[in-house]
């Protein structure tokens, strides 16, 4: 796992001028919250210089993303992957009972079959997971000698709870959904933690 590189790429997508504000603003968050539990540094480095040395691997956000997405497959076991896949299906089953048959085609017909607000319903959930897991992610592959505690995954991804909900949703979504995405977060990090603490 080459922590430098993902580091230098977290940086990449907080530095450079040609990411999206609120993908901009999230990422910087989980920089801060990683150096706040000591897993990580800020370099000096500036967006230019971070290109030459990820030799030309990132140049925009979207190639950034998928430089992560690489570097990650190193890190993902097939167990974890189980696991937030069944939580995901239950949970789209449990907030579109409506569509559960569907559901059992593949995420694919389920995102087809969405009305125009459900796909927004939809889209929100699974931007707050995909983040959340990715931020866990981070703490994890950061911390390479596994010497973090439950209470400290617990605190990072507190900040990371907040982080999305004030730069991802809008306030009557935040009113609306807070509550039900705080106890998803508790069952993600009891995911990440069981793998990669207690295994």
């Amino acid at each position: 796992m080459n922590a430098k590189q993902i580091n230098l790429t977290l940086e990449f997508l907080v530095k450079c001028k040609d990411i999206s504000k609120a993908s901009q603003l999230v990422y910087e968050g989980v920089l801060d919250a990683l150096c706040e539990e000591t897993l990580c540094a800020k370099s000096m480095f500036d967006c230019r210089q971070i290109k030459s040395l990820l030799k030309g691997k990132v140049c925009d956000e979207q190639s950034a993303k998928k430089h992560l997405a690489k570097l990650f497959c190193t890190f993902r076991s097939d167990q974890v992957d189980g696991f937030k896949k069944e939580v995901f299906t239950s949970l789209m089953s449990g907030n579109f009972p409506q569509h559960k048959k569907i559901l059992k085609k593949g995420i694919e017909s389920f995102e087809a079959s969405l009305s125009d607000v459900e796909a927004k319903m939809y889209m929100m959930i699974k931007t707050y997971i995909d983040i959340l897991c990715e931020s866990l992610e981070f703490f994890m592959i950061f911390d390479t000698k596994k010497q973090k505690s439950i209470e400290d995954v617990t605190s990072y991804a507190t900040k990371i709870h907040s982080l999305i909900l004030k730069h991802l949703l809008y306030e009557e979504e935040r009113v609306l959904l807070e509550q039900s995405l705080k106890q998803l977060s508790i069952v993600y990090i009891g995911i990440y933690y069981k793998s990669y603490y207690e295994n």
